[in-house]
């Protein structure tokens, strides 16, 4: 039963990885980040998430970006796109060593469309998006690994999805082959170890793979980027502590670097801090 496992095991994605985490039956998860990063300007990120557990191997996510381009003050900002993420746990294998399940999202365009607005921030979209795959964690001794396997179908700049891009009848689904340019595989390794416990360290990396070879462009032909990290390759690193004040509240501090800074737009670094609680 997940409720037997550690809080290692328990809490939620880091900032490069998606984790096995599934909220307990009935109960709610709520949390908040606040993100500085440097590309062509600084700019803040606060992100809300909202999660529940529906059944004990089933839970449900919304969250949503809200950004600023003063990193210090209160000052007003925009809202960014917003998710809704499903996660399915599907089981423990060699004896408990391994973990899996199915993750989803889907991107719901609240913020800026990249291809008709140039004041875009790099990891929006402002388009229909649909990212699917597994999540697994294997138990090696004394580190805990966190790997994903990501598709992640983008909508075309011209074209606008009904059913959040899922409808496979449709010209303009994420399962047409007219779409598959737009799209990019991902996958993640996180490894985290809780020989510190109440400190919970991790280190972490993920690549990121245009499925064109050559970059998509908005209409002043600037290059959409993958990740907000790179046009086509994109590759990140992450290094982080979580602090468990009780088993389920901990505040997380991370950072993450772009191995792949091709242009002055991307995300170059950041430095987080988030705050997760369950009730």
């Amino acid at each position: 039963m997940l409720f037997l496992l550690n809080p290692l095991t328990l809490h939620a994605s880091y900032p490069l990885t998606e984790t096995i985490y599934t909220i307990p039956e009935g109960k709610i998860s709520a949390g908040m980040s606040v993100e500085a990063f440097q590309a062509d300007r600084y700019y803040r990120e606060q992100d809300f998430v909202i999660g529940l557990g529906v059944l004990s191997n089933f839970t449900v996510w919304y969250s949503f970006m809200y950004y600023s381009d003063d990193l210090y003050a209160l000052a007003p900002g925009r809202l960014g796109d917003s998710f809704l993420s499903m996660w399915y746990y599907a089981g423990s294998y060699c004896n408990n060593t391994v973990h899996a399940g199915i993750f989803a999202r889907f991107r719901i365009p609240t913020g800026k469309d990249v291809y008709t607005f140039r004041d875009c921030y790099p990891a929006e979209l402002g388009k229909n998006e649909l990212m699917a795959g597994p999540v697994v964690q294997v138990k090696l001794w004394l580190l805990t690994l966190h790997a994903n396997l990501f598709y992640v179908g983008r909508e075309k700049p011209d074209e606008s999805m009904s059913l959040l891009g899922v409808n496979p009848t449709a010209n303009d689904s994420f399962l047409s082959k007219r779409n598959i340019g737009n799209d990019y595989i991902t996958c993640s390794l996180t490894a985290a170890t809780d020989v510190l416990y109440p400190f919970i360290p991790h280190l972490g990396l993920r690549g990121a793979k245009l499925m064109s070879a050559s970059p998509l462009k908005a209409g002043d032909n600037e290059e959409v980027l993958v990740e907000g990290l790179a046009p086509v390759n994109a590759a990140a690193c992450e290094a982080g502590f979580r602090y468990f004040f009780t088993y389920d509240i901990y505040l997380g501090i991370y950072g993450t670097w772009n191995l792949t800074p091709e242009t002055t737009t991307a995300i170059q670094h950041s430095a987080g801090l988030k705050l997760t609680f369950e009730f």
